[in-house]
């Protein structure tokens, strides 16, 4: 798989790191960089142990067979991706995407360490079926948990700021969207592998 592939499923991946920062931005609560890198750290370990069981599945088949199947396990992502940003639960995932109080128990505005836990298991779990679609379709194991610890990092860091001076959550909705449409091209792109 080419550099262009780990930067669109990386994109993909922690483009909910940027959506929770955003909202928790609008509602002025800050991640910690404890917490942040927390996160990260827990998101890095959620993509290496998915992405194992991935080329783990993908050993027992071709390396064509292994294209296939991952490809085929990321549309269905990008298709469930795409259904939950245009039809939102909000009594499920999205307590933590929108509703920093969820997290925030002490109301410090301040999500601190301990209180990332629940951020960072939330962001692993969500990123699992990429990273064993990612690991079938062969991508680098090394490379990918590592670059996508760092971008979400970034990605976090980024949506605080841009939601304490962004009001509008219609970018929120938008980022999901665009998420989902590039798991769908990753998928779309590992046929033609």
């Amino acid at each position: 798989m080419g550099i262009l592939m780990i930067v669109f499923l990386t994109f993909a991946a922690t483009a909910d790191s940027f959506i929770i920062a955003f909202n928790y931005g609008i509602k002025k609560v800050i991640i910690s960089n404890s917490s942040n890198f927390f996160i990260s750290i827990l998101c890095l370990c959620g993509t290496l142990i998915s992405m194992f069981i991935g080329k783990t599945l993908g050993g027992f088949v071709s390396v064509h067979v292994a294209d296939i199947i991952g490809s085929i396990v990321l549309v269905g992502l990008a298709v469930y991706m795409l259904f939950n940003a245009l039809h939102p639960d909000e009594k499920g995932e999205h307590q933590y995407t929108q509703d920093p109080s969820v997290v925030d128990k002490d109301n410090s505005k301040v999500i601190e360490l301990r209180e990332s836990l629940l951020i960072g298991i939330f962001l692993s779990i969500n990123n699992m079926g990429m990273g064993i679609g990612a690991g079938i379709a062969g991508m680098s194991v090394s490379v990918t948990p590592v670059i996508c610890a760092a971008a979400s990092f970034i990605f976090i860091k980024a949506g605080c700021v841009f939601g304490r001076h962004i009001t509008s959550q219609k970018l929120s909705k938008v980022l999901e969207t665009f998420s989902a449409v590039l798991v769908l091209l990753l998928g779309i792109m590992g046929f033609f592998n």
